[in-house]
């Protein structure tokens, strides 16, 4: 006969290993860190709400974040090659992944333990297994639409604004160093010589702006944004939004580039090479496609998701079909999309001059 304690005793180990919500895989996991480069900002804040917080709760592992471009972070793992990667997960832009996976750098991933990919959009699908995709990243124009009215200066359609006298000393480009560098480029060579891989056209382009400032971080900017020193400046879509979102008076402009609607960047998500944490990655990297938690992400910051059934319900809600430029797959084949295999292959001329003519 089970007597009365042993069976509350049996009872009590089922509970402390077993469940349907998982407790067994967060004992399994407890005491472990996962750690995950991405850029700051409302970024940061809202994968740590919506992804990272529901993480440690199903996993019992802690999240330790590194803050940085995908560049800084490239740069880190190169640094360490053949030692103990500086962190286990790593999110990209399209310009950096390129590199990623021509470098070896990334481990593959077990596409069983990462369901949520099915929903991705199909056409921004490429070696998943390598690094999914999990962000769309509009990238155009944004513009202090106080200052402009207070100007009498009509809300900007293009690129163009940049180049606009009235615009002089207001204006902020990014460096190379980030993502936005590139398609400002692009839009600058496209509008100098109907090409938009003619990178001396576009740099002597650019050479005729009247700049406040060349920036190298996204997030730093937005305090000259918000001062009023800078009225309109090459920017993602997401970062435009974290300001309007909090009733800040700054649009977003999908700005034509290379003959096509907008420009745009995928960001993917990647376990670095030599880390050892490979479940727990996939676990969030699975959790970071859910569509929920995409949803959450882009109601509150107004980044872009990645997988069709978040960009279905933003789509269908006016609020946000105002303020996201690309909401389901024929958005994502309208944008223009440069071809990063072209590009990293004159990088280093295209820095050269860059940094000749723009920073000296």
């Amino acid at each position: 006969m089970i007597t009365r304690r042993a069976l509350i005793t049996t009872l009590a180990v089922i509970a402390l290993t077993w469940s349907a919500d998982g407790v067994f895989a967060a004992k399994e996991f407890e005491g472990q860190t996962l750690r995950v480069a991405m850029w700051g900002g409302g970024w940061n804040r809202g994968l740590h709400e919506f992804v990272g917080k529901p993480f440690m709760e199903r996993t019992g592992a802690k999240v330790e974040y590194v803050i940085g471009n995908p560049r800084e972070h490239l740069a880190k793992i190169i640094a360490t090659r053949g030692q103990e990667p500086p962190f286990d997960v790593v999110q990209v832009d399209d310009s950096v992944k390129e590199q990623l996976l021509r470098l070896n750098l990334v481990e593959k991933l077990d596409l069983t333990k990462i369901p949520n990919m099915k929903s991705v959009v199909r056409s921004i699908v490429d070696q998943p297994e390598f690094g999914p995709p999990f962000m769309i990243i509009p990238i155009g124009i944004a513009y202090n639409t106080e200052k402009f009215k207070e100007a009498g200066i009509a809300a900007p359609t293009s690129w163009d604004i940049l180049w606009d006298p009235r615009m002089a000393g207001k204006v902020a480009i990014p460096d190379l160093n980030v993502v936005m560098g590139v398609h400002t480029l692009m839009a600058a060579a496209q509008r100098a010589a109907g090409n938009p891989y003619d990178y001396e056209a576009g740099i002597a382009e650019l050479r005729k702006i009247k700049l406040n400032q060349i920036y190298s971080s996204p997030v730093e900017v937005a305090t000259q944004v918000t001062a009023g020193n800078v009225w309109t400046l090459a920017w993602t879509e997401g970062r435009t939004n974290e300001l309007r979102f909090r009733n800040f008076p700054v649009k977003y402009v999908n700005a034509m580039t290379g003959g096509k609607k907008g420009s745009m960047d995928i960001d993917t998500i990647h376990l670095v090479r030599g880390s050892k944490k490979k479940a727990l990655a996939e676990i969030y990297t699975d959790m970071t496609l859910d569509a929920e938690a995409q949803l959450k992400f882009a109601k509150a910051e107004g980044w872009t998701p990645a997988v069709t059934p978040a960009l279905e319900k933003l789509k269908a809600d006016p609020v946000y079909r105002e303020r996201l430029a690309i909401l389901d797959e024929k958005g994502v084949d309208e944008a223009f999309r440069p071809d990063w295999k072209i590009l990293n292959k004159n990088w280093s001329d295209i820095v050269t001059k860059w940094n000749r003519a723009l920073k000296q």
